[in-house]
């Protein structure tokens, strides 16, 4: 089946209430009502970097206002896996609305220290995001650990692209 990233919200450091809340009910509202959020397992711990004066966990604040999340498969190789192989078979359709996950998608540099990882100075929100949503739709279950990345995976198809000429081949622009 084929995967359309239609949206995005992206916005470091911005209060949970005031801006990420209601642009997140905008875009559930936008598709319907039929968008699942999946996030970092880390959102329900307690006493969280943007939580304060509070007992509650970010997921306990979002599920109040009516965003239920489910808990992200983290296993970040798998992840990898899963990108790749979307982009691979040419199921992954990017919408141009979505800047910061293609600015990512392209910029991707991998990790000279771990394989299979990004280097820890690019941004990888969005990709993170990605990686949240391919393994919830039946992204690879286990992957092998390799010495050094195999030429298919998906830090190697990151490394290649490194210019949106190479982005436009592999998507389907909307």
């Amino acid at each position: 089946d084929d995967i359309y990233v239609t949206d995005e919200h992206y916005r470091a450091e911005a209060p949970l209430l005031d801006v990420h809340i209601p642009a997140i009910k905008q875009i559930r509202a936008r598709s319907g009502g039929g968008s699942v959020t999946v996030a970092d397992p880390s959102i329900w711990a307690r006493r969280a970097k943007f939580v304060h004066f509070t007992d509650q966990s970010l997921g306990d604040i979002l599920g109040s206002e009516g965003i239920y999340c489910l808990s992200a498969n983290n296993d970040r190789l798998s992840g990898w896996e899963a990108i790749h192989s979307a982009l691979y078979a040419k199921r992954l359709h990017v919408f141009e609305s979505c800047t910061n996950l293609i600015e990512e998608l392209a910029s991707g540099v991998g990790s000279s220290a771990k394989v299979n990882e990004l280097d820890g100075a690019c941004s990888d929100h969005a990709l993170d995001a990605l990686r949240y949503g391919l393994m919830h739709l039946g992204g690879p279950r286990t992957a092998k650990k390799t010495g050094t990345p195999p030429p298919n995976s998906g830090m190697a198809l990151l490394n290649e692209m490194k210019s949106r000429r190479i982005l436009r081949e592999r998507f389907s622009w909307n």
